[in-house]
């Protein structure tokens, strides 16, 4: 439940019995702040996801579910052109059509980046209580399309040489690097400053974060092991499988980031109302020039 609480002194029995759904209370417009500077009216404290080892986890799958149609239309919207293609080319196999495959896979992998803006924009309604429509969350993302395509890149050249460096600098650039995508949507940062951003933001937290991932990971191989070993592997049932197992896939991990950015905000003393208007501006500014 997205709940927040008052900031006067109460014992644990009175805050417990306090807490409301964030969606039902009013907002204030008050101007954003950076997350170092203190508001100078008493501000509110909201805890986008509850505490505990899988409290993003738990939120991430939440927000998932109440927001699925709108997640997998997007998705969909964005990637279902190229997996047609994809599946076309693979009837007939030849020289011309694997050039062909080789260059629509590359457009797959920078296309894959793009669906992490609408699940960026839907968990911010979802903490704030308000609601964005498809064909609004669509003009936003071809606004951010080139700047979340250079981010992807970046961070995926990061990731490989983390890796390539003895393993463990990997797993510390993954975890370090989780909320790069929201930190340039909402905050309207560049990608390098985006990266530096998530940087900042998952210092203290990082195993914490790895640790969440990891479990949506095994999760995610285990379902899908599950059903290759149910219906194999080389046929049209195994394909819309792998289909719909590869967009639960991108939905969650979409969403689990968005998350993860909001409670990491939350964390570092962000009210709800600055995220409110924050995330108003991150819908409405412009493209970058």
């Amino acid at each position: 439940m997205l709940v927040r609480r008052s900031e006067k002194p109460q014992n644990s029995g009175a805050v417990a019995a306090n807490r409301v759904p964030l969606a039902t209370l009013p907002r204030r417009e008050i101007p954003a702040l950076n997350d170092s500077t203190p508001s100078a009216a008493p501000s509110t404290r909201w805890h986008p996801a509850p505490d505990g080892a899988f409290g993003v986890l738990g939120e991430t799958l939440e927000i998932a579910r109440r927001h699925w149609a709108k997640l997998a239309t997007l998705y969909l919207m964005l990637l279902a052109p190229l997996w047609i293609v994809q599946a076309l080319l693979a009837i007939d196999a030849g020289i011309a059509d694997a050039v062909l495959a080789v260059v629509t896979g590359i457009i797959y992998y920078f296309a894959s980046f793009l669906p992490g803006i609408g699940a960026t924009i839907l968990t911010g309604d979802a903490v704030v209580g308000e609601r964005t429509s498809v064909a609004r969350i669509w003009t936003i993302t071809w606004r951010d399309a080139f700047d979340i395509v250079v981010l992807g890149c970046l961070a995926g050249l990061a990731l490989v040489a983390g890796f390539l460096c003895l393993i463990v600098p990997g797993f510390v650039f993954l975890a370090a690097l989780a909320v790069v995508g929201p930190a340039l949507v909402i905050e309207r940062l560049t990608p390098t400053d985006a990266m530096r951003r998530s940087w900042e933001l998952t210092r203290g937290s990082r195993w914490r974060i790895f640790f969440q991932l990891f479990v949506v990971w095994l999760g995610l191989g285990v379902v899908d092991g599950a059903f290759t070993m149910v219906v194999g592997d080389e046929n049209a049932v195994a394909s819309l499988v792998e289909l719909l197992l590869t967009l639960a896939r991108s939905t969650i991990l979409g969403v689990f980031a968005a998350v993860c950015y909001v409670d990491l905000r939350a964390r570092t003393g962000v009210d709800a109302d600055v995220f409110a208007t924050e995330l108003e501006r991150a819908k409405t500014a412009p493209p970058r020039t």
